[in-house]
């Protein structure tokens, strides 16, 4: 698939150039990095629900509003076709990224996670350990510099207002195996997604080069400006 004529070809080559060699929470960064021309910096200090629902949106510019996909049922390994359509996906507006918590009469300032919350905490041994991790870094600090309440009791309530709050940052889609019928959530990372079809059309555009390089001596910039258009003619006429 092609992107869109507001997208330049070097543009996803570039992505990828730089995204391939970097942890996914990092891609995510990259992705709208040289999408938006945003400093990096402030990309990674904003919550991931804003910068899932930025990613959302480009991709929705890049490739339509049909995410298509493949997932393999847990129980038997039958394949099923995954196929969702985005209605009019929008880049965020207003989002409340702190808010307060009340535990058991006590109000704990709360911050939704950010880029960098992530990359601190991906490394930890397991999954638990990095939720419980991910929860403490997003309770902030009093006004006199000492650590919110951190009983179990706050951790719990503050995850799952945190959860509850998390909208594109953390889909699930409902599926059903057609063989055995098990049925299964299934968690939509659109970070991942968008950088596996920014993978799969940069691979597409660097075999363009080599075949219209070959073919008429161009050099990879003056081929990946091209409109898509003439691109594909050219194409046709080199093979």
């Amino acid at each position: 698939m092609e992107p869109s004529a507001a997208i330049v070809a070097e543009d996803i080559v570039r992505i990828w150039e730089r995204g391939r060699a970097e942890r996914p929470v990092d891609r995510a960064l990259t992705i709208l990095d040289v999408l938006t021309g945003q400093p990096r910096p402030d990309l990674a200090a904003m919550s991931v629900e804003r910068r899932d629902r930025m990613l959302l949106a480009w991709r929705s510019r890049l490739f339509g509003d049909n995410l298509g996909g493949y997932a393999a049922c847990p129980e038997c390994g039958c394949g099923v076709d995954v196929s969702l359509t985005v209605d009019d996906p929008q880049e965020p507006g207003e989002l409340e990224e702190r808010f307060s918590v009340d535990v058991a009469g006590a109000r704990v300032a709360v911050r939704l996670p950010t880029s960098l919350d992530l990359a601190a905490v991906a490394d930890c041994a397991s999954l638990a350990a990095a939720r419980r991790a991910l929860v403490r870094r997003c309770v902030e600090e009093d006004q006199a510099g000492s650590p919110g309440p951190s009983s179990d009791a706050v951790a719990v309530a503050v995850e799952a207002e945190l959860d509850r709050r998390a909208g594109v940052s953390a889909s699930a889609v409902t599926l059903a195996c057609p063989d055995c019928g098990h049925g299964w959530d299934m968690e939509l990372d659109i970070a991942a997604f968008t950088w596996r079809e920014i993978e799969l059309l940069a691979g597409s555009l660097l075999r363009h080069v080599d075949v219209l390089a070959r073919r008429y001596g161009w050099s990879e910039q003056e081929i990946l400006r091209l409109s898509p258009a003439r691109r594909r003619f050219y194409l046709e006429l080199a093979s």
